[in-house]
């Protein structure tokens, strides 16, 4: 008779995963990996960073002679304290007992081909709501074009501006909220919009920019014309539960932004190009001349673009190449993976980001920002053996993964980077 296997969770969860989850490392991501977490920045809560907001004035002119005079008074700096918190978000996923306990007493095989797919799907569902935090936080999901109501779902459509393909495509059951603005006071419409799971509806119509909510006859009434659409629990009436992303940081020209005031001091006011249009290179040339006015030195940017955006950027680049002795009979290639270019403020590398909304461009520069925090996205250990990830719930016959992040992302420079708005689309 073969021995009855006594494999743990734990034990197999360190042979299948080499300690630590190693074989499936977490991918940080555009913003992430441009906006790196330093050591130094893992401070807790709160960070508080020197800012300086002014030049110094104290200078004497001395003429020819070099006569003896008295100095000029010195006019210093005006240097102040930034600050910025770090949010905390928690996501989970469950397996159950039944399902768990026959993987384990079969083996390593069974336990990888039961696990697997699971922690693949959580780790990819965490990595998408961590970038778009950290590029979209505290703005939303979208904007509601148009509502219409069909007593058990409702169809929302969605503005063009605020229209992101690949982040609604994979928000199939996803929970969200509606809420009156994006601002810090707002209302909450009707309860938990859950896109439709049942099979009865289109849960997304990526042709049409709209969404469905599925629910009791009737349920949903408030859904407004102009609502903002939020991740279940990002926000609340009087304020938000997640981070703000760099989206929000490069745009908040009034009020107070990271503890100092952009409406006081303008060395700290980020740039904006609002009613963009078609995107040209004459167009992008002439937003990024807000940045001139900035005395950036010549380095390394990236600009962040929606695909129809880096599509036109890249028809143009193309319709005024000439070609040369690379031209070849047999087989014509045209198109660029990545399209650089060097102008006013150095080389910039336009880029294509899946979770950019169509409506958005944004460009930074190379080491302007970081994020604070006291925790990279990572898997939770079991707290009865640090070997484990998985944990038996008291409350449901179910073994439980989290993973888990506590981080926001900061501007060094505000003033150095730029938001462009108002981005449409070509229509031939």
């Amino acid at each position: 008779m073969a021995a009855e296997n006594t494999n743990t969770s734990a034990e197999l969860t360190k042979v299948v995963y080499k300690d630590g989850l190693q074989e499936i490392p977490f991918d940080a991501g555009i913003v992430g990996d441009d906006f790196p977490m330093t050591a130094d920045a893992k401070l807790g809560q709160k960070l508080r960073f020197d800012v300086v907001l002014s030049l110094e004035h104290g200078i004497t002119y001395n003429g020819t002679a070099g006569s003896v005079v008295t100095l000029g008074d010195p006019v210093v700096a005006n240097i102040k304290k930034a600050e910025v918190e770090a949010y905390e978000t928690i996501m989970r996923t469950r397996i159950s007992d039944r399902l768990m306990d026959d993987a384990v007493k079969s083996g390593k095989e069974a336990f990888d081909s039961a696990t697997r797919v699971v922690l693949m799907n959580l780790q990819e569902s965490a990595e998408l709501r961590k970038e778009h935090s950290l590029l979209y936080g505290q703005l939303g999901c979208a904007q509601v074009l148009t509502v219409t109501s069909n007593t058990t779902s409702l169809t929302i459509g969605i503005t063009p501006a605020s229209w992101c393909p690949a982040l609604f495509e994979s928000l199939e059951g996803a929970v969200l909220e509606g809420w009156s603005t994006q601002a810090a006071t707002a209302t909450q419409r009707d309860g938990d919009l859950t896109l439709a799971t049942d099979g009865a509806a289109l849960a997304v119509d990526l042709d049409n920019k709209s969404i469905t909510i599925t629910a009791a006859a009737n349920a949903f009434t408030n859904v407004a014309v102009g609502d903002w659409l939020y991740f279940k629990g990002a926000r609340t009436s009087t304020g938000f539960n997640e981070m703000a992303g760099i989206m929000k940081l490069s745009t908040t020209t009034t009020g107070t932004l990271q503890g100092l005031s952009v409406s006081i001091y303008s060395r700290f006011r980020p740039n904006v190009a609002a009613t963009f249009g078609v995107v040209t290179f004459l167009k992008t040339l002439n937003a990024v001349r807000k940045l001139v006015a900035r005395r950036i030195r010549k380095g390394t940017w990236k600009m962040l673009q929606p695909s129809h955006a880096y599509e036109k950027l890249n028809s143009d680049l193309m319709a005024a190449r000439r070609f040369d002795g690379s031209w070849k009979r047999a087989k014509g290639e045209a198109g660029n993976e990545t399209v650089e270019f060097y102008g006013q403020t150095g080389t910039t590398a336009f880029t294509v980001h899946p979770l950019l909304r169509d409506g958005d461009m944004e460009m930074y520069g190379q080491a302007n920002g970081f994020r604070t925090g006291s925790r990279e996205l990572s898997f939770d250990s079991n707290p009865n053996d640090k070997n484990d990830i998985w944990t038996r719930r008291q409350d449901q016959n179910a073994y439980e993964a989290r993973v888990r992040w506590v981080m926001s992302p900061a501007l060094l420079r505000p003033a150095h980077v730029l938001a462009c708005s108002g981005v449409t689309e070509a229509t031939s």
